[in-house]
């Protein structure tokens, strides 16, 4: 299942680097980066977000010039920067209240997901 990407690369990474900085995550932090690119990677192909280990890490690491899990750590770090300090918006992207802080995954699917089929 490969979907069309709502906005070209450049305009969506935009538009991703300005949604993390709502959610409180801010560009100081590799996670920032990594995290962005991951979320355009997954747009491309949300498949990969079901084996985030052996489908998503990989590409970014590779991307970023470091290890899988330097990448799963940074992203960990920022979701959890995000839970700490807006999660209330957080919650508002899930369907149900989030009871607590979302794996890396459930992070990257929730803003995936906003970009894909939010109006």
């Amino acid at each position: 299942m490969n979907l069309q990407m709502k906005l070209n690369s450049e305009q969506n990474i935009s538009e991703i680097y300005r949604f993390f900085l709502l959610l409180g995550i801010t560009p100081n932090y590799l996670g920032f980066y990594q995290a962005a690119y991951a979320v355009t990677l997954c747009m491309k192909e949300p498949e990969r977000l079901i084996s985030i280990t052996k489908s998503l890490y990989p590409d970014v690491a590779k991307y970023f010039r470091t290890s899988t899990g330097s990448v799963e750590r940074n992203i960990r770090t920022v979701a959890k920067i995000s839970w700490d300090s807006h999660s209330k918006a957080l919650s508002d992207l899930s369907s149900e209240c989030l009871q607590k802080q979302p794996t890396v995954a459930q992070f990257l699917s929730l803003i995936v997901f906003y970009f894909l089929y939010s109006d």
